[in-house]
């Protein structure tokens, strides 16, 4: 797997603001238990250094002020060692809660944070670093934690490298993930060079004097006197004109600016007197106010570009890049003529080639063709004697080529490579040749050679690729050391030739390629090349079907992840891989799925149904679960993604998950006539159901969803089962309501014939032993009034609600009747927390038998858990709910009577 590296520069480049930063530096001197490992005397020499102040100075300073300058300066190579330092003493000051949090989640022994010395643990692995952030990143921030991994992989992979591996490749995910939260890495800026080819051991001494004096260093000259010694400086010697450069550098840095008086006037001390002020502004990075300097004094610019070559070279570059920062980027390039450029000399010259590398792989053709013209001119004026490196010169032929290809002038580009390729055999020859084959085919860009979204195109972006076959071929032979592009290509080929064969040169190939492009992240990222190697990669591992590399290839996939997201990725050939390999039951396999259902669901929609994956992975059945509870997918499909999750759920005795599975089943079927029918049948089976659900739960189900087809005959049958079977158990009040309920439905006297004439025989048993409770329901009317709660129906039985409260009003005076209607909304949980406290205030609920059965059980168990009676009521009709609220009203009669009974017998006996 390609190395993630997180070094403390680019820990405090990348996941550090420039607060964090100040509190990172400030952290080294609030923990010196933390810190004691690193030379304190050693940090003042580093930063006296750095900032060109006396060691003796910087001792002085107090803390605060030491800590400020420091944060400044976190791309500075040599004091990498102290911001690793400085970072570890941050978490122990600031960001204990978040250590700890982590190492209990990894189940490590730790004092606050801080791991206990001396006792064993086990370095977490990748998955349980990922398992970790997800759980924890609802308490800490995002970067909060990104920079934690980092530092702990930093600081602990010292003596266990393996920290480095579980850690890094997580913090670069998060990183990736929150691309808009990290501060992007830019080029450490070069500071500012206030030297010119004739300054002399004088000017240096007046440079460091004036920079000593604005910063108020300790035993420094006062800003005064050095603009008395300047002004001494210019008056001893009137034709020395660069002395006026000091003044004019002075008055910038103290915002006095400094103006020639007219007798002083003349265009070198002017040219001096600008330079002054340019470097002024670049020592206080004030490069906005350069590029404005730039275009209001643009004729004194370049006639000292032109006539004074030791000024203009000392300022050129800083003036060129506050023009390309302002993304001025034609004025940048035309502010330094050619013969000025190469008498800057090589460091500018890289810069120029540098800047045409970065332009073109961002795609800005125009932009590199600008800086390519000023090489090309550039290159013309140097003398033999100071004539660049041939690979130099071929570089920026290169550009020029790649140019012409990137605007699509394909025949053009190609025969400057053609003579680029017989003139080079070494470093560059591959790239060359990799260029050529490029431009045979017709790729503007690298990242354009990829595997396409769509099956459907995979052979003509195969043939588009072969045009190029002899010039890849030729690259590949060659012994060279950057080899990276044309191994990206061949990759790519090979899998596109989607056979074993091709599939083992892919890997061969794409390892190469994701060796050389870790070796220049910077440059890879940028043309989004990286995110494709690792993806390719991470794909032909698994199409090779070698397990033991499933994780690795799941790590890569989720690298990829970061810098190209997975909706571009070519799903057909992931699925394919997937396919392949989900079935052989790896212990990679399970990071695979994980992968999938995070960043690609929908490849996983073709395995969810395999039982045997089911039962070895969680992650794949809550992929299931998010499938069929997903609004967005047709109902016929989570129907389908239901039905298998059911099926698991009752093999394996999860009766309250199943539970869930029928409710919204059945919310389906009450919604989508598509799934109503589906559902009918489906009940019809009491293997497909039971345990979770009874025997009455379906049937009751079934009537509902048989009368909303109008299927009534079917629906009478439903009742008519669930009719004797309250018979045979006793509730007659429920089985009337049923009976009711099927002659509601106007059908034929034979369908209710039997259920009449067994009513009728089981009746007069019935009431030779009921007790005559009506005397005792007036009694405790009479004495206490009784409440009842009455759940379930939508508007229709809503109808009934005032005529029912007026029949008992007149019949039964203190008896109180709350009505809730339900309906069949899915959103039963809300309702049933909303019930709460009517329930509390009633004596007895009525459940209407027709509402969502997952409601109706949980209420019943509400009422149970409140030790209130509950009464069923089967039918929908007036008659039926005023039948059911009158016997719960009789039931809780009987049970005060009783409790009366009791407490009598009791104080008796007392």
């Amino acid at each position: 797997m390609a190395s993630v590296e997180w070094k403390p520069a680019r820990i405090m480049a990348e996941l550090c603001d420039e607060q964090t930063r100040l509190d990172i530096c400030q952290s080294f001197f609030e923990a010196p238990d933390v810190a004691e490992n690193y030379d304190r005397k050693r940090l003042v020499e580093q930063l006296a250094c750095a900032i060109r102040f006396r060691p003796a100075t910087v001792a002085k300073m107090p803390p605060a002020q030491q800590a400020r300058w420091l944060a400044r300066l976190y791309r500075d190579p040599d004091l990498s060692e102290f911001f690793g330092e400085a970072i570890a003493a941050f978490h122990f000051c600031r960001r204990r809660p978040l250590m700890k949090a982590f190492l209990d989640c990894w189940s490590i022994p730790n004092d606050d944070g801080r791991i206990e010395h001396g006792r064993d643990y086990t370095i977490p692995q990748r998955d349980a670093v990922r398992a970790a952030w997800h759980a924890l990143r609802e308490r800490f921030p995002v970067l909060q934690i990104a920079l934690y991994f980092a530092a702990a992989g930093w600081v602990m992979g010292k003596q266990e490298p393996a920290w480095r591996t579980a850690l890094w490749p997580v913090a670069e995910e998060i990183a990736g993930a929150n691309r808009s939260l990290v501060v992007e890495a830019q080029p450490a800026p070069e500071p500012p060079r206030e030297d010119s080819r004739g300054f002399t051991t004088l000017d240096r001494l007046l440079i460091d004097a004036a920079i000593a004096a604005v910063s108020e260093t300790e035993g420094a000259l006062s800003v005064d006197e050095v603009e008395d010694l300047v002004d001494e400086v210019i008056h001893l010697n009137m034709t020395r004109h660069h002395s006026y450069f000091h003044r004019s550098f002075l008055g910038t840095l103290t915002n006095r600016p400094f103006e020639l008086q007219p007798a002083e006037e003349n265009f070198s001390r002017r040219a001096w007197t600008l330079a002054g002020r340019v470097m002024a502004h670049a020592r206080r990075s004030e490069t906005g106010v350069i590029a404005s300097l730039y275009r209001e004094r643009r004729q004194d610019f370049e006639r000292m570009y032109r006539d004074l070559p030791d000024c203009a070279c000392m300022v050129a570059r800083t003036v060129f890049d506050a023009l390309w920062e302002a993304e001025l980027h034609a004025d940048a390039v035309q502010s330094v003529p050619a013969p000025l450029a190469a008498h800057m000399g090589p460091s500018f010259l890289g810069h120029l080639l540098e800047l045409a590398g970065q332009t073109y792989r961002s795609r800005r053709v125009n932009e590199t063709g600008l800086l390519v013209n000023l090489l090309e001119q550039a290159l013309a004026f140097l003398p033999d004697e100071a004539a660049p490196p041939r690979g130099f010169v071929l570089e920026v032929r290169r550009r020029r080529a790649q140019c012409l290809k990137g605007e699509g002038h394909f025949a053009a580009a190609a025969e400057l490579l053609v003579r680029l390729a017989a003139e080079e055999t070494g470093e560059l020859a591959a790239d060359i040749l990799a260029d050529l084959g490029l431009t045979k085919g017709g790729f503007k860009w690298l990242a354009d050679v990829e595997v396409p979204r769509e099956e459907t195109d995979r052979q003509a972006r195969l043939e588009q690729i072969q045009r190029g076959a002899e010039e890849y071929a030729r690259a590949e032979r060659l012994a060279a050391v950057r080899r990276t592009n044309v191994c990206y290509v061949l990759g790519v080929e090979g899998l596109l030739r989607g056979t074993e064969e091709g599939y083992a040169a892919a890997r061969r190939y794409l390892e190469e390629a994701n060796a050389g492009a870790s070796g220049r992240v910077d440059v890879y990222r940028q043309t989004g090349v990286l995110a494709r190697i690792r993806l390719y990669l991470g794909l032909a591992i698994l199409l090779s079907l070698e397990e033991s590399q499933f994780a690795n290839a799941a790590g890569l996939l989720r690298l990829a992840a970061v810098d190209l997201p997975p909706a571009v990725w070519p799903k057909w050939l992931l699925r394919k891989a997937a396919r392949n390999c989900l079935d052989l039951g790896s212990e990679g396999v399970a990071e695979l799925i994980a992968l999938l259902a995070e960043c690609l669901p929908s490849v996983l929609e073709d395995f969810v149904t395999k039982a045997d994956l089911l039962d070895r992975s969680p992650i794949l059945v809550g992929q299931l679960t998010k499938m069929a509870l997903n609004p967005s997918r047709s109902p016929a499909s989570r129907w389908d993604c239901c039905a298998v999750l059911l099926e698991r759920r009752l093999r394996t005795g999860h009766m309250a998950e199943a539970q869930r599975v029928l409710d919204e089943m059945e919310t389906l079927a009450a919604e989508f006539r598509d799934c109503r029918g589906r559902w009918i049948e489906w009940l019809g089976d009491s293997h497909r159901y039971a345990p979770a659900w009874t025997d009455q739960d379906a049937w009751y189900s079934q009537a509902v969803m048989c009368e909303r087809e109008n299927r009534l005959e079917e629906a009478c049958v439903c009742l008519s089962r669930a009719f004797h079977a309250a018979l045979s158990d006793g509730r007659m009040d429920e089985a009337e309501g049923l009976l009711e309920r099927m002659k509601g439905y106007a059908l034929s006297a034979e369908h209710t014939r039997d259920a009449e004439a067994r009513l009728r025989a089981a009746r007069p048993v019935e009431e030779r032993g009921a007790p005559a409770s009506g005397d005792l329901l007036a009694e405790v009317l009479a004495r206490d009034g009784i409440q009842v709660l009455l759940v379930g129906g939508d508007e229709r039985q809503a109808q009934y609600d005032e005529e029912i409260r007026e029949e008992l009003g007149r019949t039964h005076a203190r008896l109180r009747v709350d009505f809730e209607h339900t309906g069949w909304g899915s959103n039963w949980g809300r309702q049933l927390d909303a019930l709460g406290s009517r329930i509390e205030r009633a004596d007895a609920v009525v459940v209407m038998r027709f509402l969502r059965t997952e409601l109706g059980r949980a209420l019943r168990q509400a009422v149970g858990a409140q030790h209130k009676i509950w009464v069923a009521c089967t039918g929908h009709g007036r008659d039926s709910c005023l039948r059911s609220i009158l016997q719960a009203a009789r039931q809780v009669a009987q049970r005060r009577a009783g409790s009366r009974r009791l407490s009598r017998g009791v104080g008796g006996a007392g």
